[in-house]
């Protein structure tokens, strides 16, 4: 049986590069999503009386896919 270390070099709770990658991740997801509802909200408001209206709301529903794809990809351990 082998002794684990009780000092393992860095202090508890320190972040590593590897968690500051997935923290940053989880920014672009919630930058992404902040976008869409942006967009969202100004279409149901200013944007009503615009006559591309449905495109700009899919614009919006392409980024929460986005969004859904990147957090269910960082959320499996694929990203």
């Amino acid at each position: 049986m082998v002794a684990q270390p009780l000092w393992t070099g860095r202090p508890r709770g320190q972040m590593t590069p590897g968690t500051l990658g997935a923290m940053g991740l989880w920014l672009v997801v919630a930058f992404i999503a902040l976008s869409a509802t942006l967009i969202l909200g100004l279409t149901f408001g200013p944007l009503r009386p615009a006559a591309n209206v449905r495109v700009i709301r899919a614009f919006a529903a392409v980024q929460y896919a986005a969004a859904a794809l990147l957090a269910g990809a960082r959320l499996t351990g694929n990203a």
